[in-house]
């Protein structure tokens, strides 16, 4: 017996001996396959992860110290970050090693600095921006007018930008970005640009934001290869036949905070897709919707009637159901839909409006 039970402690330990020598499962994996892992448990880029918790890079240094040492330095993780609006000194210096440990991956950034109280953070965050620039490849920018001129330069990599500033009538320097020849979606809130602000010839999607109509209508004669358009225009009175924002490949339009004079400034014969919100009764927009169709001679296979204030009782559900009626008369052959959206302003997936998704949601 004792034979017998030394035997088995013997192959016990020669058992453990092994696991330990040769780890099975997801111990026995290579580090290449790892961080792969490790970046698909992550949203998927350029969306940013959180901060803390679970689904945060940082919980994955918490697992064993393979995974901790494997983490710190598999850049991937740490190229996608949200700074947000009411961040904390620690959230900013998290923001800051982020930046670090990503090494010389392309980034994906959402920074909200807009209202932010400590200048001493901001002025941090601001200066690692403009280190980083030459990485930008996906940004979200909110900022304080005073803290926009630190921005232009080179960004060779940037493909999707988006700035909003505070509205201040004095700030008047012009945005400009050398070399970025992969921008293709571009969104500014109140900000400044001029004819080489960008390579205006290059963007696919356009968003500008209080704007006049003269103004939109310059900018889009830039950019020829425009696809998709959002504008939140000023009121349009007394409108000059010159001052038409005419386009013959924008195929997709969305007007915010729209009037019932706004679509009276445009001439886009390729339009499928239109989305106007902000309206008081969507019925009284028939009129001039189909006024733009017939002056326009477009084919509209799309129309959302967005209202970010609408609410959810028996009575708003009515109203949209007979505006969307009336619509869907005027325009035979156009899938109308009636819809609540969501303030656009600092999210990071502002341009799902481009998507064919976002047209087929009613």
């Amino acid at each position: 017996m004792e034979d017998s039970d030394s035997d088995s402690k013997g192959l016990r330990g020669e058992g453990l001996g092994d696991a330990a020598t040769h780890p099975t499962g997801i111990l026995a994996l290579p580090n290449e396959v790892l961080a792969e892992i490790f970046t698909h448990h992550l949203p998927a880029y350029p969306l940013c992860p959180p901060l803390y918790g679970a689904d945060s890079p940082e919980f994955l240094r918490t697992i064993c110290s393979r995974w901790r040492d494997l983490a710190l330095y598999t850049p991937s993780l740490w190229r996608a970050i949200r700074l947000g609006p009411h961040h904390t000194l620690q959230e900013s210096k998290r923001f800051q090693e982020w930046v670090q440990r990503s090494g010389s991956s392309p980034l994906s950034l959402v920074v909200n600095i807009a209202n932010a109280s400590d200048e001493d953070q901001s002025a941090a965050v601001l200066r690692l921006l403009s280190d980083h620039r030459r990485r930008w490849e996906y940004i979200t920018l909110a900022l304080k007018p005073s803290e926009v001129d630190g921005l232009s330069g080179s960004a060779p990599l940037l493909v999707r930008f988006q700035l909003i500033i505070n509205t201040d009538k004095n700030y008047q320097t012009p945005i400009r970005f050398e070399d970025a020849d992969r921008l293709r979606i571009l969104s500014l809130w109140n900000v400044p640009r001029n004819d080489d602000s960008v390579r205006w010839e290059q963007l696919t999607c356009l968003s500008l934001f209080n704007v006049s109509v003269l103004d939109a209508a310059r900018t889009v004669a830039l950019a020829p290869n425009l696809r998709c358009c959002a504008f939140s225009l000023g009121e349009v009175t007394n409108l000059d036949p010159g001052t038409f924002i005419e386009h013959h490949r924008i195929h997709t339009l969305v007007l915010i905070y729209f009037s019932n004079t706004h679509l009276d400034a445009f001439v886009l014969p390729a339009l499928r897709r239109l989305e106007i919100s902000g309206f008081i009764d969507s019925r009284d927009a028939v009129d001039p919707v189909k006024a733009f169709v017939e002056r326009s001679r477009c084919r509209l296979t799309h129309l959302r009637l967005a209202d970010g204030d609408g609410g959810d009782s028996d009575s708003d559900r009515a109203r949209s159901a007979v505006a969307s009626g009336v619509f869907q008369s005027a325009l035979p052959g156009t899938l109308v839909a009636t819809v609540r959206r969501p303030s656009e302003q600092g999210r990071e997936d502002e341009d799902r409006w481009i998507t064919d998704e976002y047209w087929q949601q009613g």
